[in-house]
């Protein structure tokens, strides 16, 4: 296991990173009789200080050029500075350097 660089003593990484390990379940139909496997039943740590609906509220910045982003109510981020625009999709900000879309004409619409 140490070898082929298997995480070890998973439950305590768990709980080290706040979460909470429920039950673990071994998983009896297994190809491999020589190669145990379970299921962990883990709550996740919950966020601390942060809403996810205000999350958009943030300022964003090109991830281009550094400059400030505007939302448009049509789901895209722009920034006047670099011409480009960023999709969100389903309220998740794509901001990716090399998905940027050259949107010259963007500024007209915000």
């Amino acid at each position: 296991m140490k070898e082929l660089g298997y995480v070890q003593d998973l439950e305590a990484h768990i709980e080290c990173l706040g979460g909470t390990v429920e039950g673990v379940v071994e998983i009896t139909s297994k190809i491999n009789p020589l190669n145990p496997t379970y299921a962990y039943i883990i709550t996740p740590p919950m966020l601390k200080n942060i809403e996810i609906a205000s999350a958009m509220d943030d300022v964003y910045a090109c991830p281009n050029t550094g400059a400030p982003l505007v939302q448009h109510e049509l789901d895209f981020f722009y920034s006047e500075e670099s011409l480009l625009a960023y999709p969100i999709i389903s309220k998740i900000p794509i901001l990716r350097a090399e998905l940027a879309i050259i949107a010259c004409h963007a500024n007209k619409y915000i």
